[in-house]
């Protein structure tokens, strides 16, 4: 199995719509805030499918599906950006601290094949000796240093090494107007907005690329441009080495799980896609992480926002349409898992950024990254 990275560097600002209607009597576009997986994979396969000329038949889209294609994570000099772990409560005017499992609501159990929230012990807002405020929202990315110091605990039940840093992109607003062919002049009521997100100076996506070495053939001396998200807005596609910022399993963090936890922390650094909604199925039914062979987990607590609605267009000839609207778990959502006797958890440095989602395909499509790290509960 061949692996390759990529720069992808958008020229334009990069359009990427939220579902919301566009068009009369509704003349804003909406856009994500950052683009779903499925963006980046899709348009990387269909760059495939030009140049190898497979069209969207059943054949040409059957190879390019078994690509597994992950990233659109915010690199700048080679270093990744995660999105921030919802374990990470700001106040305007005290240092963040660690948001951790203080029960107690007795152990998670499986009733009937599910797993019920009130079954899981609580999470309190507030640790011992952090006083009274009200939290705010803290920035959307983290540098991934800053990450690995989270996963370890290296800050303690307060975290004042936090740095909200540069954010890697903004939403750019545009506002149109249609021509009248005939006159040249605006069309009567034809005045609409658009919003693309534009990246940073210095700031880029990565992505990583897995499948058969003739498959991949095509990107081997990729340097092109080529459309990215809606409007055929175009972005730079570039081969590059493995970015030296935390694709692979950080050293510390591979010390720390050989220790042998009796506590890890699972943080979806892309969105999850789950068959019972917020929860993996895999963790209620053993906890036999996936690619691994003796890591079985125990669900304690999960830090979990509101979901996402996900859709879209495809091109599949043998689905050809729109495709149904699905329930997204937000990138950067926390499982806090205690380790189960048998288990070696030197296992799961092997599956960093690996996806840990129940459907293979939603894997390859890249959804459910898993960021993996330790966590102990407040005093």
């Amino acid at each position: 199995m061949a692996e390759i990275y990529l720069r992808i560097t958008p020229r334009d600002p990069v359009v990427i719509r939220d579902g919301r209607p566009f068009g009369a009597g509704a003349s804003k576009m909406r856009a994500l805030p950052w683009p779903y997986p499925q963006t980046m994979s899709s348009t990387v396969r269909t760059m495939l499918g030009k140049e190898q000329g497979h069209g969207f038949d059943a054949a040409g889209v059957g190879g390019l599906l078994t690509l597994g294609i992950a990233g659109g994570f915010p690199e700048r000099r080679e270093r990744l950006f995660f999105p921030t772990p919802a374990d990470l409560v700001c106040a305007e005017d005290a240092p963040p601290f660690t948001l951790r499992p203080f029960g107690p609501a007795g152990p998670a159990v499986v009733s009937g094949s599910v797993l019920k929230p009130e079954q899981l012990e609580s999470l309190p807002y507030l640790p011992t000796g952090a006083g009274e405020f009200k939290p705010v929202p803290p920035h959307p990315f983290v540098e991934g240093a800053w990450m690995v110091d989270w996963l370890l605990e290296a800050n303690g039940p307060m975290a004042p090494g936090y740095r909200p840093g540069t954010v890697p992109a903004r939403n750019e607003e545009r506002t149109h107007v249609q021509v009248d062919p005939a006159t040249f002049a605006a069309a009567d009521e034809m005045l609409f907005s658009s919003v693309g997100l534009r990246l940073e100076p210095g700031f880029s996506f990565s992505c990583r690329i897995r499948g058969e070495e003739g498959a991949l053939a095509p990107l081997r001396n990729l340097r092109a441009y080529h459309p990215l998200g809606g409007e055929r807005r175009l972005a730079w596609f570039e081969r590059c080495g493995r970015p030296a910022g935390s694709w692979e399993c950080p050293s510390r963090i591979r010390t720390a799980l050989g220790a042998g936890p009796l506590r890890v922390r699972l943080v979806l650094g892309t969105p999850g896609i789950f068959a019972d909604g917020w929860v993996p199925q895999w963790l209620r039914e053993g906890g036999l992480v996936p690619g691994t062979r003796t890591v079985r987990l125990r669900l304690v607590s999960a830090a979990v926002s509101r979901w996402l609605p996900v859709s879209g267009w495809s091109y599949d000839r043998r689905s050809f349409g729109a495709k149904p609207i699905r329930r997204l778990v937000p990138a950067g959502s926390v499982y806090f898992c205690e380790v189960e006797p048998g288990s070696d958890p030197a296992e799961l440095a092997a599956v960093w950024l690996e996806p840990v989602c129940d459907d293979a395909q939603d894997g390859r499509d890249g959804y459910g990254l898993a960021l993996w790290g330790i966590w102990n509960p407040h005093a």
